[in-house]
């Protein structure tokens, strides 16, 4: 799964595949609505998302 579709799927709430249709599912069981109003309401949590998802892909990049 590529990055820019994880980051679609926040931002716009628009999965670009499988994996991301759970991804914002599981937000919306949170209680969570991801879309462009996530952005102004909860800024602290996507900084966090994006981090965490910025450094998994790193992760996998050194671990191969």
């Amino acid at each position: 799964m590529k990055l820019r579709t994880r980051i679609l799927t926040v931002t716009l709430g628009i999965p670009g595949s499988q994996t991301t249709a759970v991804i914002l599912a599981s937000l919306s069981l949170q209680g969570l609505q991801p879309g462009p109003q996530m952005m102004t309401e909860q800024p602290l949590l996507l900084y966090v998302i994006f981090f965490s998802m910025l450094i998994a892909s790193v992760a996998a990049f050194v671990g191969g």
